[in-house]
């Protein structure tokens, strides 16, 4: 979802979390970011990662679409990870939060994006010992 024309980003914390945009895109959670280096840290230390689960999963025969699959879904996890921690807000479907409004529904939303990243990085997981 877009944001609505006449809305300010910083204006979002004012609203009650009923009344803000739900599925915020993950271009306008970004914003800008890429200013702050902390930032473009996270963003390629998770890429990297998901670069070398990738790789495992190449080296150990697997299916070319689940290689496709944990490249393309690990970039988007990553994006949207770093985003939701570099600007303190998580939106789904359920709402946006902030960290420092709705500190447990933001760690909730943080948290799934966390559970969706570990799986797509299992192969590197199981491949050091981690993993079942």
């Amino acid at each position: 979802m877009k944001m609505p024309p006449n809305i300010n980003f910083d204006d979002l914390r004012d609203l009650a979390p009923q009344e803000r945009p739900k599925c915020l895109d993950v271009w306008t959670l970004l914003g800008d970011f890429w200013r702050k280096p902390t930032g473009a840290v996270i963003l390629l230390f998770l890429c990297a990662v998901v670069l070398a689960s990738t790789i495992i999963s190449f080296l150990q025969g697997h299916w070319w679409l689940r290689i496709l699959f944990l490249t393309l879904g690990g970039v988007v996890v990553s994006l949207g990870m770093t985003a939701s921690i570099c600007r303190g807000v998580v939106s789904s479907n359920w709402g946006t939060f902030f960290a420092g409004k709705e500190p447990v529904r933001y760690g909730v939303g943080l948290l799934l994006y966390m559970a969706v990243y570990v799986v797509l990085i299992w192969p590197l997981l199981s491949y050091i010992g981690i993993g079942f």
